[in-house]
């Protein structure tokens, strides 16, 4: 159909608006994690296991989700998740148990896996020419979302407590609605149809020295299992060091909005180092930004780990920057690979990917647990991932155009 561009822009706008919430929402605990703890009374283990079960509910069922949305589709199923996951994460201050706090997060996180595959097909479809761009502005946008969501956190605990977080479900609320009167006025059933047929076509017709065709002659699903681990490992030490970063320095005997602080650029970091691994993928390929920016992350992380003061901050949020780079390159790749199932390869890149790296919450709080509350080594060992992630990636096909 053709598409009109003030509507398209429109509503491309509220769905990357719509990721950009969500992903604040995931992303409200984790500075919050020292005052809950002592508020309810549990562990560091308890705690990883909190943001794993959370991984799972919201990543790993996310192909699930996107296998249903390339086979159903329901107009209004972005706005609901909006709605979903703004009111459960509005009433974490309302749980005085373990369970019941395990129960809204794990329920919240559902939201999030139905928002996730969906929304991302839906913002690439609105232009083949510049997919990759759109894809990468609207993974970067959920990341600033990451971002704003410590600092947030922390100013409305410090405002009304915990309890008082209830007015964070307000801006998710409003966007949900606006996004169902945006939906209800013009349908998005159609919307995009064309771009990801021809964009589909594009990737058939491509020859040998295309990456994507080097892929498909030997296996796009194959590929895309490899892709997945390679991503999936660095996803592990992502998590775990952005759950346990506040924690890290509440333990240092810092502040909490000193670590919320430290949690908020982190995560900026990301959102930078997504751009910047986008462009870099479209001047050295895919195979070669994955690798060397593997490499930089584990040689940014061990500057973390041996220095100090403002230098060892630097390097923290470098480290988050080279961690992050290639995940919209994959993201990107995964539907190119999989043109008729670009949800599912979305959710396998952005659910399955972040779920096992949820498993990184729960070892490394594990491990501090063992290690006699020892969090600075427990966190070291994610560096092990990192080098496995780097071995794997060697075995990528080299999609290096030639000059």
């Amino acid at each position: 159909m053709a598409i009109d561009r003030n509507f398209s822009l429109f509503t491309l706008l509220l769905v990357a608006a719509g990721h950009f919430i969500i992903d604040f929402y995931l992303e409200i605990l984790p500075p919050l994690m020292p005052t809950i703890m002592d508020k309810i009374g549990f562990s560091m283990t308890l705690a990883g296991l909190l943001f794993t079960v959370n991984s799972i509910a919201s990543s790993w069922s996310q192909p699930l989700f996107g296998y249903l949305g390339d086979r159903h589709r329901w107009k209004y199923v972005l706005p609901v998740s909006i709605l979903w996951i703004a009111v459960l994460m509005g009433s974490v201050g309302a749980a005085h148990t373990f369970p019941l706090l395990l129960f809204i997060t794990t329920m919240a996180g559902l939201g999030s896996a139905v928002y996730h595959p969906i929304g991302s097909v839906a913002a690439a479809s609105f232009s083949s020419e510049y997919r990759g761009f759109v894809t990468s502005a609207y993974v970067t946008v959920g990341i600033l979302g990451s971002a704003m969501a410590p600092l947030a956190a922390i100013k409305v605990k410090e405002w009304g407590g915990l309890e008082g977080l209830y007015v964070i479900a307000v801006p998710g609320i409003i966007l949900a609605v606006l996004l169902a009167l945006q939906i209800r006025s013009h349908s998005m059933e159609d919307v995009g149809e064309k771009e990801v047929s021809a964009a589909a076509e594009e990737s058939d017709d491509k020859g040998g020295d295309s990456p994507i065709s080097a892929f498909k002659d030997i296996s796009g699903m194959r590929w895309l299992f490899l892709l997945m681990v390679i991503m999936s490992l660095r996803a592990w030490a992502i998590r775990a060091f952005t759950v346990f970063i506040p924690t890290y320095y509440f333990n240092l005997g810092m502040e909490e909005v000193f670590g919320a602080r430290v949690l908020s650029m982190f995560l900026f970091s990301q959102g930078v180092g997504g751009i910047a691994g986008g462009l870099c993928a479209d001047r050295i390929g895919r195979k070669q930004t994955i690798f060397y920016t593997c490499a930089l992350s584990i040689a940014f992380l061990l500057g973390f780990f041996y220095s100090s003061g403002i230098l060892s901050l630097v390097f923290l949020w470098a480290g988050g920057a080279a961690l992050n780079s290639a995940f919209p390159v994959s993201v990107v790749f995964a539907q190119e690979v999989n043109p008729n199932n670009q949800n599912f390869a979305s959710g396998v890149m952005i659910g399955l990917t972040f779920g096992i790296g949820g498993l990184g919450a729960l070892f490394t709080g594990s491990l501090t647990d063992l290690f006699g509350g020892n969090l600075d080594l427990a966190l070291k060992t994610n560096i092990v991932a990192l080098i496995v992630s780097l071995v794997i990636t060697s075995f990528l096909p080299s999609d290096r155009k030639p000059a």
